[in-house]
Formats: C-alpha cells, structure tokens, sequence
C-alpha cells in the first residue's frame, strides 16, 4: 500500500540515551515501485552524511514478508550462498535455552568468600552452590570467570531420561536458609520464583547446564560465543545451545562470514530462540571448529567475495577499539 522511496540505517547507539537502531525512512502513498534506495551509514560524524549516502546507496526491491536487509550486490551474493546450502538450525540436532532467572540476584548469586563461610559453617552446602556466568564474563572464545555461584534451589525438573528430579528440601542445607533468611522480604515479593520464596523457578534446560554447551551472550554486537566444558551455569543474560555437533557452530557463530553477514543482519529482539532457529549452516561431516579459511572454501566463496569480507572486519576491528562497551 506504500511505495518506499528511501532508507538510511543510523545503526545502534546514535543517541546516548539509547542503544537501539535508528533509521530514517521515506514512504509514498502510492502502489510499490520495488525501487527503493538504502544506504548502512555507521560513521560517527554526521556532517557529510549526504555525501556518504550519495556515493554507497544501493538500489532494493523489498516486496515479501522479509526482513529489510541493506546489502551490497557482493553481500548478496555471499548470503544467497549461505542460504543456498545452508540447513536451518531449527533442523539440527540442537535445542536452545535461556539462563536462569533468579527474581533477586543478591540472594541467590554469591562471591567466594561468602561461599567459603557458607561451607565452612555446613559443608554439604557444596553441592548445590554452582559457579554461575553472566554476559559480561563471556567474551569470544573465552570465559572471564569471576568466582561467583549460585545457590541453586531447584523447583524440580526432569532428567535427560525424564524422570522427575524433585525439588531442593531447604531444611537439608541450614547454612544456605540461614544466609537467604537475610533477605526474607525480597524473596517472598520476587516474582520469579518456585513453589516457596527459597526456589528458584522452574527452568526446564537445569539437566544440560553442567553438560558441554555454546554459551552466547543475548545482546552483544558480536556473537561473543564460546565453548563450555566444566559446567558453569548461566543466568538470564545468556543463552546456551547443547546438543550435536557444537565444536563446529561455536566456530561459525565467532566466524567472519557469521560476523558480517548473518549476525549483523538479525539483531532485532536480541538473539534468543528465533535467531539461532533462522540460522542456515551447512552440516559438517565431523564435528570440529573450523578456521575461516575453511569456511570461505566450505562456501565456495570467490576471492572478491573474501576480500570484501576481510575488509569489513578490519574496519569494524579498527572501529571497536575506539568505543568502550558496557554491558
């Protein structure tokens, strides 16, 4: 019912009271001429903003019920390849699930010391105090652990032969009710909660947290994916994918092609469920990381097409260093 004339894509953080995506649009009221005029600008100054989009619009039709996309032909062409071969990982043998919501992380999310004096006082407290991540300990590849646990109070769940695990008894770990005690009044208003003030809410992934999983922060501009094999727990910042084949898609989640193509092209909503399910790969033979070399060749990209991805990552590189993040 509208003709779109133009787009220009201001990117995220434009404003400093906010850090969603910014975009100017122009509609005709008038039947879609599929001609419409785009252009990503993600410069810091504004002041030749017409010149920018003077020399880098590109000429798209958006028609369907698709997401709008500003590509370059040669990013097009690249994306048309991933969708090409790719399956989608809805498809795959992975599930995906969001971290732990506790309602009141000052009494459920413990440092060392308090920890220390919580086992000191009754050591079978141990076993359910578990090392716990957030978004900001997860970086590329690598886990900034910063020796905080969880104190996990279960609500009960069902095992991965789904058999009902019942629920913590909280009389079986005084020194953890005397220390959630402290704070009786904000557990018993907390929504998020189990059947009493001392349980955490039912999470139904609880099984496969101490198992090998991608740990991935929800919103980041990079995927900042990395591999989980000592059974840290995360909390709602954070979303997992465990099942087959996780050597192979934590390297593409932290690749360039993913970097570039796929991850900067669906940010809305952050990146749960839906994103990860959209996602197309193509299934590797074994399950092992892969270089980006490797996936340029798995692709068949052309050296143009690598060149241009290479470019752009140095840039955005170049361009992060100069910006402090804050999550």
């Amino acid at each position: 019912n509208t003709n779109p004339i133009s787009l220009i894509d201001l990117g995220a953080g434009r404003f400093s009271s906010a850090t969603v995506d910014t975009n100017i649009i122009t509609l005709q009221k008038a039947v879609n001429q599929n001609n419409l005029t785009a252009v990503s600008y993600h410069e810091d100054n504004l002041k030749n903003i017409a010149h920018y989009i003077k020399l880098n619009s590109v000429k798209m039709a958006f028609s369907q019920n698709e997401n709008w996309t500003i590509l370059n032909p040669i990013e097009v062409s690249i994306k048309n390849k991933i969708i090409k071969n790719g399956v989608p990982l809805e498809k795959w043998d992975i599930k995906t699930n969001r971290g732990i919501l506790t309602g009141y992380n000052d009494a459920f999310i413990i440092d060392e010391i308090t920890r220390q004096e919580i086992i000191a006082e009754d050591p079978k407290s141990d076993e359910i105090l578990k090392p716990i991540l957030r978004g900001r300990d997860i970086v590329k590849n690598r886990i900034n652990f910063a020796n905080l646990y969880l104190i996990t109070t279960h609500n009960g769940y069902y095992d991965d032969q789904h058999i009902r695990i019942p629920a913590v008894n909280i009389n079986d770990y005084p020194a953890i009710k005397a220390h959630l005690d402290k704070f009786s009044d904000k557990l018993v208003k907390r929504t998020s909660k189990g059947k009493t003030p001392y349980h955490l809410q039912y999470c139904m992934s609880i099984s496969q947290l101490e198992k090998p999983k991608i740990i991935y922060r929800e919103i980041s501009e990079d995927m900042n994916a990395v591999m989980d094999t000592n059974g840290f727990y995360i909390n709602n910042k954070c979303y997992m994918v465990y099942g087959s084949n996780l050597k192979f898609l934590c390297s593409f989640f932290n690749s360039k092609i993913f970097k570039l193509i796929i991850n900067d092209v669906n940010t809305t909503g952050g990146k749960g469920k839906n994103f990860i399910n959209q996602i197309r790969a193509i299934m590797p033979e074994s399950d092992r990381a892969f270089s980006d070399k490797e996936f340029y060749e798995l692709y068949n990209l052309t050296p143009d097409e690598i060149n241009h991805i290479e470019l752009l990552n140095s840039s955005k590189t170049e361009s992060a260093t100069t910006n402090d993040f804050d999550d």
